[in-house]
């Protein structure tokens, strides 16, 4: 995306259902006919522009349909005259056809928000496999540290049978010798790749998938549990990474959301009403004073905003004086506030109900 687009610009947010559950054929023809409504859209509101316009939505069209995804909840195409660009959204969107001076940016800023770097350790009790990801993505580590495979290569002697009694006692003992045995090359094993992920992790998030046995075994031996954000239970030896990849998405999405709801509770318990103002008309004001130091807003929040020309003033309702039409003016403030170097927090529905749905967290 570029910092500064040529307007009109086109912001294009369409929502997808599971490629797995509806054929790529319903897919398409279901972007296409949003790319036709904003077509006419564009034809009614830019006709000048129009023919660049429609022209480049239709490239990205024809790009999606040739790298045709199954797994996007949404996809994002962004069009003016300085050029385009699409992004696939593995979170569920609402259909949008935003079309102004400057593009839509809330969808981008979930995707960037969801986009923290990740590593998967997939244990067996036989091999270690290490992944790197992000959002609904992994891929495979294969640089000589991973995947790592356990050697249980112990040559076990069984005692001599003496007598009937004494060879079964003899056989219990040995049973029971070799399966601990066996327990500490495994816990020996995990301490191994535990130490292999030293140079991985940095500051990502870790997730662990498996057995629960093995899963709680590597936890005893774990010295990166301020990484360790969750796991994924069960035998994926033989599954597709696809599957695998989703199940961690689901974990990551989880992990932020929650810190996310963290943060909004902390802040509004402790700094309201001392340092926080609330509403969507206050909030803008301050914003544009340039007070924001932190924007707390409800994910699916918007709301039309009018703007009277000569003094600026922020309308809910259009002014009989002149004036300018925001289609979103959330999204206005969300520019504002990071424009000024203040910071984004997004809450669930309802979430800041008692405060209007929108908040910001004064500088002064």
């Amino acid at each position: 995306m570029q910092a500064h687009a040529i307007p009109p610009c086109l912001s294009l947010i369409i929502p997808l259902q599971n490629g797995s559950s509806q054929s790529r054929k319903a897919v398409t023809t279901q972007i296409k006919k949003v790319v036709k409504k904003a077509e006419e859209y564009i034809e009614n509101t830019y006709p000048a522009q129009a023919a660049q316009l429609k022209s480049a939505l239709e490239e990205q069209y024809t790009l999606f349909e040739k790298n045709y995804h199954t797994d996007a909840a949404g996809l994002g195409i962004y069009v003016s005259a300085s050029g385009a660009r699409q992004f696939l959204f593995p979170f569920p969107v609402e259909e949008k056809i935003h079309l102004s001076d400057s593009f839509c940016i809330r969808e981008l800023l979930y995707l960037e928000h969801y986009a923290s770097g990740y590593v998967l350790l997939h244990i067996n009790g036989k091999t270690a496999e290490c992944y790197m990801g992000k959002l609904n993505e992994l891929q495979a580590i294969s640089d000589g540290m991973f995947p790592l495979q356990f050697k249980n290569d112990y040559e076990y002697a069984k005692p001599a049978q003496l007598t009937s009694h004494g060879g079964y006692e003899g056989t219990k003992s040995f049973e029971k010798d070799k399966s601990a045995l066996q327990a500490i090359r495994l816990r020996d094993f995990y301490r191994e790749a535990d130490r292999r992920l030293k140079g991985l992790l940095n500051e990502r998030l870790l997730i662990i998938a498996g057995p629960e046995k093995d899963c709680a075994l590597f936890r005893e031996v774990t010295e990166h549990k301020q990484h360790l954000i969750g796991e994924v239970p069960g035998n994926y030896a033989h599954t597709g990474l696809k599957k695998l990849a989703d199940k961690c998405w689901g974990v990551v999405k989880r992990w932020i959301d929650q810190k996310e709801a963290d943060s909004v509770s902390q802040l509004v318990e402790k700094t309201w009403p001392k340092h926080m103002i609330d509403g969507i008309k206050n909030v803008w004001r301050a914003a544009q004073d340039g007070k924001g130091l932190k924007l707390l807003v409800e994910k699916d929040y918007a709301c039309a905003g009018f703007i009277g020309d000569k003094a600026g003033k922020f309308y809910l309702k259009a002014p009989k004086l002149a004036h300018r039409t925001i289609a979103d003016a959330v999204d206005d403030i969300i520019k504002t506030v990071l424009l000024k170097n203040g910071d984004v927090l997004f809450a669930d529905k309802d979430t800041l109900r008692e405060h209007q749905h929108i908040a910001l967290v004064t500088r002064y």
